[in-house]
């Protein structure tokens, strides 16, 4: 009897958990759209972003507080950008994705982007 409350609890904990961690999801997603982001990504428990000023890196966390747990670049003070395997590497900050296609596709939009921004 025991051994099924137990059970039971952990079974609750993992949904309450997982049901958490989705309204985060929600809420850095809610923040890119406040944002005009035209590409967004999700992997390795951060958001990555494509903004018409900027790029932006949400962490997800158990508790979100954007201000704190984000990462911001302007286009003005990129320096660098390396594209290898599945990271992106903008001056020193790392950008890792799950696939390396979403690598390449936010690389080709960041390029773009930086190319008509200078020629502008």
């Amino acid at each position: 009897m025991i051994f099924i409350v137990i059970i039971l609890f952990v079974i609750i904990a993992i949904t309450a958990l997982n049901f958490y961690d989705n309204s985060n999801i929600t809420k850095l997603e809610n923040y890119i759209k406040t944002q005009n982001c035209i590409e967004s990504n999700y992997s390795r428990g951060y958001y990555k972003a494509i903004c018409p000023k900027k790029i932006l890196k949400l962490e997800n966390s158990f508790t979100i507080n954007i201000q704190k747990n984000k990462k911001e670049i302007l286009y003005d003070n990129i320096r660098s950008i390396k594209h290898k395997n599945n990271i992106i590497y903008i001056n020193k900050e790392k950008f890792e994705f799950k696939k390396d296609e979403n690598a390449k596709r936010f690389y080709k939009i960041l390029q773009d982007k930086l190319s008509n921004d200078r020629n502008s």
